[in-house]
């Protein structure tokens, strides 16, 4: 146990020096571009003070860009994917894999859940004790889960914020899409439908419906919509 905190300890250590990296060749840059350039190089007063005055404008906005970076926490997922005292006892107690199973799925039936285990279960975090929302994975550097988790970026020690037109989870407003192999010209439910369709699903909460819609279009409105969503929730390299 002493040697496993030893090594996270260390392993949380080394973890800032990319970041410190980052931030002796920020400064070295700072130095070389106000001193040595406008400084000592630069002999026209007006010119120097232009060089200045834009090249701080930019300092200031990427270190204060990279500072929240660097220090905003990743989002986790909220309370109501986390299991209540009860469920969390019942799950425990159960032996059998399966009925470990099918306690998730009935848990998940309230929640906006909808991408599975390649086995077919839903998604559980055994160290966080929650229910994984759709892009949700553990992080093991910052030990929690992450939502709309791509990768921990060595370089500013924290998850990249990935902008997305899609949220994931909320108050239940979700807007999944129809994959290609369903419709080529699938777009995104509207929130007053998706709110009808909950009413209906309360009868019969056993079916799975898609509520997603499907909008004829045309060949030029097909590109222009698949060109915004690929812009829109493209993949970080």
């Amino acid at each position: 146990m002493a040697l496993s905190r030893g090594l996270r300890c260390c392993a949380r250590v080394f973890s800032w020096i990319p970041v410190l990296i980052i931030t002796s060749v920020v400064l070295w840059s700072y130095y070389a571009y106000v001193f040595e350039l406008c400084l000592f190089t630069i002999s026209n007063t007006l010119e120097k003070v232009a060089y200045l005055l834009v090249f701080h404008v930019c300092f200031v906005m990427f270190s204060w860009t990279y500072w929240k970076a660097i220090f905003t926490p990743p989002a986790s997922p909220c309370k109501k994917f986390q299991l209540s005292y009860s469920d969390k006892e019942r799950y425990e107690r159960e032996e059998r894999p399966d009925a470990q199973k099918q306690i998730l799925v009935d848990i998940a039936k309230s929640l906006p859940i909808f991408t599975r285990a390649t086995s077919g279960a839903i998604r559980f975090c055994d160290r966080c004790q929650v229910l994984k929302p759709d892009r949700s994975h553990h992080c093991s550097v910052c030990e929690t889960c992450v939502l709309k988790m791509d990768h921990h970026c060595p370089w500013v020690n924290n998850h990249p914020v990935c902008v997305s037109v899609f949220p994931s989870q909320g108050d239940g407003h979700y807007f999944p899409l129809k994959s290609l192999s369903e419709s080529s010209t699938s777009l995104l439910a509207n929130e007053e439908k998706w709110d009808e369709e909950e009413e209906s699903e309360d009868d019969n909460i056993g079916d799975d419906r898609d509520p997603s819609v499907t909008v004829e279009m045309d060949e030029e409105e097909q590109d222009h919509v698949r060109d915004f969503i690929n812009g829109a929730v493209g993949v970080v390299p």
